[in-house]
This record gives structure tokens, sequence and C-alpha cells, in this order.
């Protein structure tokens, strides 16, 4: 197990830009934070990057932890990662010690927890992404902007995302259970990005809709998107 003081009780530190995937884990941070309290949840330290011109200019730092040069970065003592979701599992181990958020040793939570998880970080959130994975080696730097991936992008939400997800979301307004989960963080997120970007593609799936709008009104939300001058 991985021990939450590891590193003799290195601080956490995230590389950051407001709004981009980097505030997965960090809304899960703040969960985290108001499950547990304070004390049981130490400080984390942001290093924070300009949208305007981080594509372009990478800074040396976060390239010698993340030759990708994107972000979300965690840096835990010794230890330093990247990937959001991957960052999300690594705080559900450190510190949800009572599976407040993710009850993993319940096999069907787990199952449908690290199905979705992957399915939105890998599949949902590239539907609305302007770059590209690989940006580093190419010259375009917004690639997903371009109008006919965004029209291919629209029909693969409209005819296969959209209604998995629909699918997916219980009766009770949430993708497990009946309470807000680490699994409603991860996809949520997708959802808000959706949003944010091809409103009217939310606007299809109304179960959907309501789902992330009820989900942007939580603390963890107000305090992570507070100031941006464009929805995540």
């Amino acid at each position: 197990m991985v021990d939450a003081m590891a590193s003799d009780g290195a601080a956490l530190t995230l590389h950051h830009v407001p709004g981009a995937r980097s505030s997965r884990p960090l809304l899960l941070y703040h969960e985290l934070r108001q499950a547990y309290g304070d004390e049981a949840v130490p400080q984390l330290n942001l290093v924070t990057y300009d949208m305007a011109t981080f594509r372009a200019e990478k800074p040396q730092t976060l390239l010698e932890l993340n030759p990708n040069g994107k972000v979300p970065v965690l840096e835990h003592g010794k230890i330093s990662m990247w990937d959001g979701t991957a960052i999300c599992l690594y705080l559900l181990q450190l510190f949800d010690k009572d599976e407040k958020l993710a009850p993993l040793s319940n096999p069907a939570f787990a199952a449908k927890f690290y199905k979705l998880a992957f399915y939105a970080s890998g599949t949902v959130d590239n539907l609305g992404a302007s770059s590209s994975p690989v940006q580093r080696a190419m010259t375009d730097l917004k690639p997903g902007d371009k109008p006919e991936v965004i029209e291919v992008n629209s029909v693969a939400w409209e005819q296969l995302v959209g209604p998995l997800l629909t699918s997916e979301l219980e009766e009770s307004g949430y993708f497990f259970g009946d309470s807000y989960t680490a699994l409603d963080v991860i996809v949520s997120y997708s959802l808000f990005i959706i949003f944010g970007k091809r409103p009217g593609w939310l606007e299809k799936f109304p179960r959907l809709l309501q789902y992330a709008m009820r989900c942007r009104q939580r603390p963890s939300c107000q305090t992570v998107f507070q100031g941006l001058k464009r929805e995540p």
C-alpha cells in the first residue's frame, strides 16, 4: 500500500491549468477534504499555468516531470505521475481509507468505476478536446477544433457516447447507488467539457444535462472553477 506520508511526509503538488483535465483530480481532492477533513487530507500545492500560453510554451520543469508536456502532473516526494484518472486512483488509495467516495471493495462498484472512469478520460474527454494527446509532435496545436473533426465527434456523441452514458446513469441520478461518488467526479468532468465547448450536444440528452448541472453546484466545483472566463 502507498503510505500517505511517504517520502518523509512530503507535500502533494499538482501542476494545473484552470479548466483543463487537471481539474479532475483537483475536484476529487476537494471532495476528499470535504469527506475526511483538512487534518486527514493534507494541503495541496498548486503550480498553475496560463491556458493562453501553455499549449505553445511548455515550462522545462514540467517537461522534466512529464515529457508529454501535459497536465496534470502530481508530485509526492520522490513520486511523480501524470494522467488525471491515474492520479485520482492514487489519491483514493492514499486518503479514501473508509471508502466514503469509492467503495472499491464492492466488486459491482469497482467494475463500473474502472469501466466508466477510463472510458470517460480515454474517449469522452477527447470528443471535446482542442489539443491532441501527442500535441508536442504536431504543428497544429488545436486539431480538435477543425470543423471536420467536430462533425465526426458530434456524430459519435449523438449516436454512441451520449446514449451509452444515459443508459449507465442510474434512476437515482448518480452513476452508482444513491449518492455522489468518485465515479461521478470523473464522469461529470467529461460532461462539463462537453457543455462548455459543445453545449448543443448535451442538450440532446436531458438526463445527462440535468445531472451535469446538479454536479456543477457542488462546493468542489464552485472552488475549482471559480473565476473561469469560460465554463469548463
